[in-house]
C-alpha cells in the first residue's frame, strides 16, 4: 500500500557536507604536528660507549706534556730552581689520569692558561720551559679523532714535532748543566 508520497521507498541518505570549520581545524592540527616533528631535536646515543672517554691520542699528547715537564724539572735540579717546577709537574699528571672527555678538555685548558703566564712572568727563573707543556696541553684538548679525524692527526703531528724538538733541547740543556758542575 504504497501511497502517493512513496513512503515504502527506502529513505535516501544524503551525504552531509563536512563542516568547513572542522576541516580547517584538522588541517591546522596536522600542520602543527608536522612543524613540531621538524622542530624536535633528536638526540641519538652514540654507538660507541667510549665516546665520553678521553681518546688515547689525547692522553698520549698529555703524557708528552708531562714528559717535557719532567725534563724541565730534571734541568732545574742542576740550576737550583727545583721548587718552582715541582707543583707544575704534579699538576701535569692530572690530565694523564683523567678519563672523562669533558673534564679532560677543561683541565687541559685551565692548566695551559695557568702555565703560559707563569712561564712568561717567571722567565728569568727558567719557567719558560713550561710553555711547550702548555702548548701540548692545548693541542691535546682538541686531538680527539672521533670528533675530527683530520684535525686530530694535524694536532698530534704538531704535538709530536714540538715534543721531539723540545725533548732534544731539554736533554742537551741537562747534559750541559751536568757537565758544567
Amino acid at each position: 500500500m504504497a501511497g502517493a508520497g512513496g513512503s515504502d521507498q527506502a529513505p535516501v541518505l544524503r551525504e552531509q557536507a563536512p563542516d568547513p570549520g572542522q576541516e580547517q581545524a584538522q588541517a591546522w592540527a596536522e600542520a602543527d604536528a608536522r612543524v613540531q616533528e621538524r622542530m624536535q631535536v633528536r638526540y641519538e646515543l652514540p654507538p660507541d660507549p667510549d665516546v665520553h672517554r678521553t681518546h688515547r691520542t689525547q692522553r698520549a699528547i698529555a703524557g708528552g706534556a708531562l714528559l717535557l715537564g719532567g725534563l724541565a724539572t730534571v734541568w732545574s735540579l742542576g740550576v737550583g730552581t727545583t721548587g718552582l717546577f715541582i707543583p707544575p709537574l704534579l699538576a701535569l699528571v692530572v690530565p694523564v689520569v683523567v678519563r672523562e672527555a669533558v673534564r679532560f678538555r677543561r683541565i687541559c685548558l685551565g692548566l695551559a692558561l695557568l702555565l703560559l703566564p707563569v712561564g712568561v712572568v717567571l722567565y728569568l727563573l727558567g719557567a719558560f720551559l713550561l710553555i711547550p707543556s702548555a702548548v701540548l696541553l692545548l693541542l691535546a684538548r682538541g686531538a680527539d679523532p672521533r670528533r675530527s679525524p683530520a684535525g686530530a692527526r694535524v694536532r698530534a703531528g704538531f704535538a709530536g714535532l714540538i715534543g721531539l724538538l723540545m725533548a732534544v733541547v731539554y736533554v742537551y740543556a741537562i747534559v750541559a748543566v751536568a757537565s758544567r758542575g
